[in-house]
């Protein structure tokens, strides 16, 4: 019978390897995102939108929640891990806000609203809506990276003006343009939950 004790452990190195990270790559239309996230070592691309079209390799178009949660069983089942593992590392999300709201729509349908932000007040008990569908969607992210599959996330970018502290000569504030991934803007916004989620973010 194996043993778990801390006492038999073997000392590990550092990994310096793609397993298991989540990477965040954001900028405007027409950059070569999705390209250039296809080009990392053995991709498939689950499309929300079209962008992905006209790019040859492994996709699959995800059309609603259930297709995205069907695939990532499929990606993880423990019966046949090996061989997607052997034909799959990196899983690209294109884009993030599509398969997000996708997410939205289904908790609106479940509990009969037009926004998720309604959810919470419809009924007293009723859980955050904005929580549910983050941690059910971190919760697929985890599945895929657990078995270490690298996932990156392609997002479109946003500017938003942000105070500099000083005042122009007319008293008013000086704000400067701050490029982040859209859907940022706030706490409740789609995006955000994913920026904070990544390894890494890289802008185009």
């Amino acid at each position: 019978m194996a043993s778990n004790s801390l006492l038999d452990m073997l000392e590990e190195g550092v990994s310096y390897g793609l397993d298991g990270l989540k990477i965040l790559i954001y900028g405007g239309n027409t950059l070569g995102k999705t390209p250039q996230a296809m080009r990392f070592p053995k991709p498939l691309l689950l499309m929300g939108e079209t962008g992905g079209s006209a790019l040859k390799g492994y996709k699959r178009h995800i059309k609603s929640k259930k297709v995205f949660l069907d695939t990532v069983k499929e990606l993880t089942d423990e019966k046949t891990l090996t061989q997607y593992r052997d034909k799959f590392q990196t899983i690209v999300i294109d884009t993030i806000e599509d398969i997000i709201e996708l997410f939205e729509i289904a908790l609106c349908k479940e509990y009969g609203v037009k926004d998720v932000g309604e959810i919470q007040g419809l009924q007293k008990g009723n859980p955050n809506g904005y929580s549910v569908y983050r941690k059910e969607f971190k919760q697929q992210i985890n599945l895929l990276t657990g078995c270490g599959y690298t996932v990156i996330f392609i997002a479109h970018e946003e500017n938003v003006p942000i105070p500099t502290g000083e005042n122009d000569k007319d008293g008013n504030a000086i704000t400067k343009d701050f490029i982040q991934p859209k859907g940022s803007k706030g706490d409740k916004s789609s995006s955000r939950f994913i920026r904070d989620l990544c390894d890494f973010r890289f802008y185009v």
